[in-house]
This record gives C-alpha cells, sequence and structure tokens, in this order.
C-alpha cells in the first residue's frame, strides 16, 4: 500500500515494465450510454417506498449496473466527482476544472457521481464526451440514467468508475473491487482525494471541486494512459481561481 502525500500537485506512474498497449477500440460517449439506459430502465422501487428511505439507503437497493466501453490509448482522461452543482459558486468551480481539462486536452471526462444539476454533464460534453456513474445524492432523472459502474478498457489496460457508496466507506468499497485484471479504480463519494496503491491496482480518488469537507483541499484529477503505462495525477486547490495557473 502507497500513500501520496499531501501537494498541490501529485503523480504516481505506472511501473517501468507495463505491457504496452494495443490501439484499435471503438468509442463510447454519454449520449449512447444515456440512451441505452433510458430505452432500458432501472428497476425502481415504487414511489411509495421512496418515501419511506432516504435517497442513499433508494440508491443502495437498486441492482448493481456496469457498462462497458473502450477507447484508444494514448489518452488523457479528465476526472471529476461530487460536483454537487446547485449555486453559481460551485457551478464556477465545475467551469474553472472543465477550463483545466480543456487546456490538458482530455479525450474523455470521468465523472464518478453526486453530479447535482443533470445540465452539468451536457456542460462536460462539451469539452469532451464523458463518462458518469450515479450517486448516492444524485436527481432522481440522473439515478435512473446512469449506470453504477463503467468499466473502460483502453488497450490491455483496464480503468474501473464507480461513486463508492456501496459499502461502509469508499475507500471500502473501492478496495473490493481490487483484483488483478484492473489497472485504476476512480471512485468518490469521500470528496477525499487520494492515489493509493495495492498491488496491481491503483485507487484513484480526486476528491471534489466543490466541497472539500473533511480536508484541506478540493481537487480533480488526470489519467494519462500511453504505451507506457497509466499516470494518475491529482491537482489540489484551495481556491478555484488557482486552478486557472496550472498549465497556464
Amino acid at each position: 500500500m502507497e500513500h501520496i502525500p499531501r501537494a498541490t500537485l501529485a503523480t504516481i506512474a505506472r511501473p517501468e515494465e507495463a505491457a504496452p498497449l494495443d490501439a484499435s477500440y471503438q468509442f463510447a460517449t454519454l449520449t449512447s450510454i444515456r440512451e441505452r439506459n433510458f430505452n432500458r430502465r432501472f428497476r425502481s422501487p415504487s414511489e411509495e417506498a421512496r418515501d419511506v428511505v432516504t435517497r442513499g439507503k433508494w440508491t443502495r437497493k437498486l441492482p448493481i449496473e456496469e457498462l462497458e466501453i473502450f477507447v484508444t490509448p494514448p489518452i488523457v482522461f479528465g476526472v471529476i466527482s461530487d460536483t454537487h452543482v446547485s449555486t453559481a459558486r460551485s457551478r464556477e468551480a465545475v467551469r474553472m476544472a472543465l477550463e483545466l481539462f480543456k487546456r490538458r486536452q482530455v479525450g474523455l471526462i470521468l465523472h464518478g457521481g453526486d453530479v447535482g444539476q443533470a445540465s452539468l454533464l451536457s456542460e462536460m460534453e462539451a469539452i469532451a464526451p464523458v463518462a458518469a456513474v450515479r450517486g448516492n445524492a444524485d436527481s432522481l432523472e440522473i439515478i435512473e440514467a446512469l449506470p453504477d459502474q463503467i468499466r473502460i478498457q483502453a488497450g490491455e489496460r483496464t480503468i474501473l468508475l464507480m461513486h463508492g457508496h456501496h459499502g461502509k466507506t469508499a475507500r471500502a468499497t473501492a478496495l473490493a473491487a481490487v483484483n488483478p485484471g484492473v489497472d485504476v479504480i476512480v471512485f468518490g463519494h469521500s470528496h477525499q482525494p487520494l492515489i493509493e496503491r495495492h498491488d496491481e491496482t491503483v485507487l484513484f480518488n480526486p476528491g471534489s471541486p466543490t466541497e472539500r469537507r473533511w480536508g484541506p483541499h478540493f481537487g480533480v484529477g488526470l489519467l494519462n494512459v500511453t504505451d507506457v503505462g497509466i499516470e494518475p495525477e491529482l491537482v489540489l486547490f484551495d481556491d478555484p481561481r488557482q486552478l486557472a495557473a496550472v498549465d497556464a
């Protein structure tokens, strides 16, 4: 297990001997994911049942849905979670994060759940295609449209995206998914930025750009997939305006 010390900008690299990546795969966007899910619709409890339990407990009772998408490396993922967009201030913080993703020319944005306003997904799609999962605090519209998990195949590498609310803690949920077939597990829920290696699997939580809660920093992430390997990067900040100086 490897902990990354707190920093404004922290990185961790995959082993140098990582196997090379293949490069001929189809690509899927959030739009196709959304259409597939609305056509199938998730089996939802009755309105009466929703009134009895909290939304967080209700989402834990839904059947876990997982989708798989394929991307072609080299590619940079923009990683964001727990945006909880509901105010002008939170939307501005996310806008600054998306500007960073634009400067880094990300090819896909991963959202780890608890989006806030559904319109944010469309705004992110203006920067790059989006793969997003549902969180326990999302609206009914988002919960019924998005899956719990997305498995992303990037050549020979596998990235698993989840929110992390199905276990006792977000980290415990991510740990339960560790296996030799998964290179990186991207998750959210805790609002605590983290890069931590367990054997050949890296746990990657970008934190939140809008609510730091128990931690000292806001955060977003980047995930660089090349022929050499996978490199997760945390961008931590105290004020969203600081993001304008990153790669400026």
